[in-house]
């Protein structure tokens, strides 16, 4: 495996984050409630989130949360990572970005889409994340998980056949980057390159 793909799966990791948020904040008092777990490895579980079987520890099955006593993860519903509860309400959770990659001469490698839905009492925050593609000559595009609708998308360009130079869109160059819309509860996300460039990859933060 090539240096460029390697480079992928490092940023992938690193940037890829969510920010949800169930229909009603946290009281600023909130806390958890006495005898039910208090945190799952970092993450502190303030009431009404819960963990256990006790029904008592949490407000009801949309705020039921899992802990991984292998691996200390927090778990909402069967496969969303949690790694922060604010008092405002948000869940802070990672996904795995969509990308391309291709070889030299334009030759097609591999290619990721990526999907992705939440539980019906949250939604993805409109305000706390965006929509972003960080390669060159690359497509990406973000539909309603349910109706397959078109939601958003954005094309970058480069100034000629070479790497992006970095995950910042100031410039404007190798980036684009726009607004989600609100009350989204689901998307899928394709990508594609207009001309095969062999230096091409992709970013997206929620």
């Amino acid at each position: 495996m090539d240096q460029p793909m390697l480079l992928h799966f490092v940023i992938l990791l690193l940037m890829t984050k969510a920010v949800v948020a169930p229909a009603a904040a946290l009281s600023t008092s909130s806390l958890t409630k006495p005898g039910c777990q208090e945190k799952c490895g970092n993450v502190s579980i303030p009431y009404p989130f819960g963990v256990g079987d006790d029904p008592n520890c949490f407000l009801n099955e949309y705020f039921r949360l899992f802990c991984n006593t292998t691996n200390d993860a927090l778990i909402l519903d069967t496969n969303v990572p949690i790694l922060n509860i604010s008092m405002q309400g948000q869940l802070t959770t990672t996904i795995w970005a969509a990308f391309e990659c291709y070889a030299e001469g334009g030759k097609h490698r591999v290619g990721k889409h990526t999907f992705w839905k939440l539980p019906e009492a949250y939604m993805i925050s409109d305000t706390r994340n965006s929509f972003m593609t960080v390669s060159c000559h690359t497509t990406g595009v973000l539909y309603d998980y349910y109706k397959d609708s078109f939601y958003v998308g954005c094309i970058s360009r480069c100034l000629n056949e070479t790497k992006s130079t970095g995950l910042s869109c100031e410039d404007g160059l190798g980036c684009c980057q726009t607004t989600i819309p609100k009350g989204i509860t689901g998307f899928k996300i394709s990508t594609g390159s207009i001309n095969n460039f062999s230096y091409t990859w992709n970013i997206r933060k929620f």
